[in-house]
């Protein structure tokens, strides 16, 4: 961890960040109106007698909370009948990614847009709407755990536990008086601002993990600033040739999708130097800073 001399928060920096959480509403049911075109596609051919053997969960930001509306997908947890599952876990080799390479051929006759992605076991296409689904197809072992086609594993079976993550991350949040869920969200527009290579998914597992010794996490929101930065500080200083780690209440691994070290210690720096304005009443300087870092929306003066 770098060494922190920036004073703690003197005017809330983060005040017009935090207001843009706040329009955020998160309906699972409207959700799932989304995305039905896409799973109609799948019931359709699993399960045409519509006797409900099928069902999708949703997983991911939206269900954490984390996610923000201009860049989150909507993960969705896409459960195969049983009679097919039963087959599946008898074949040695194969069932896994024959089940994906189905499930993808049935998703592009509709949507031929839909790419298959092996390393999480999903397809990911884009509604016409704009909204991004990330669909994957899953089983119930017998434990009634899920599992899902692993494509670095040489498509094995991979079991997550998308209710115990879930569980987790609600529970750590409100033993930090939802300052966990707010820098999830608040380093996820400096990504897309900056364009760095942090999936929602790594973010929220680093902020999993950062936050629960972080000396402000109780504090109250004129403290996110000072979370904020310190975050960045934390991500500087991880050792870039760590590739994954495990997601929050789960042993589902999450990899990394490239360098994002350098420019969180230069975010770091820029935090740093804009707390330093605010200190000294410099307040167009400090919110030009922060206009940098979260763009223009976010720096009202």
């Amino acid at each position: 961890m770098l060494s922190l001399h920036a004073p703690e928060s003197m005017i809330d920096g983060l005040s017009a960040l935090r207001a843009s959480f706040d329009e955020i509403r998160i309906e699972e049911q409207k959700i799932f109106e989304i995305v039905k075109p896409v799973t109609e596609v799948l019931d359709h051919f699993f399960d045409p007698s519509k006797t409900g053997l099928t069902s999708a969960l949703m997983f991911g930001s939206w269900v954490r909370g984390t996610a923000i509306p201009s860049s989150s997908d909507y993960n969705i947890a896409y459960e195969l009948p049983r009679r097919l599952t039963e087959n599946l876990l008898t074949m040695e080799h194969g069932g896994a990614i024959a089940i994906l390479a189905l499930v993808d051929r049935l998703l592009k006759e509709k949507f031929p847009h839909a790419k298959k992605h092996p390393e999480s076991g999903s397809i990911r296409l884009t509604l016409d709407m704009g909204a991004i689904i990330d669909l994957r197809p899953c089983i119930r072992n017998a434990a009634a755990e899920f599992a899902y086609p692993d494509g670095r594993r040489q498509g094995a079976w991979r079991i997550f536990s998308p209710h115990l993550g879930i569980e987790a991350f609600r529970k750590l949040d409100g033993e930090t008086r939802e300052n966990l869920i707010f820098l999830c969200r608040a380093i996820r527009i400096w990504r897309d601002q900056k364009k760095v290579p942090l999936s929602g998914i790594l973010i929220d597992t680093l902020a999993y993990r950062f936050i629960e010794t972080s000396p402000y996490r109780r504090k109250s929101f004129r403290y996110q600033d000072c979370i904020f930065r310190d975050f960045l500080g934390y991500l500087s200083s991880i050792d870039a040739e760590q590739e994954w780690w495990y997601a929050p209440g789960s042993k589902e691994p999450v990899f990394r999708k490239g360098n994002f070290e350098a420019k969180a210690l230069e975010g770091f720096h820029l935090v740093q130097q804009a707390m330093e304005f605010e200190a000294a009443f410099q307040h167009r300087a400090a919110w030009k800073i922060w206009a940098d870092l979260l763009g223009e929306a976010y720096a009202i003066i």
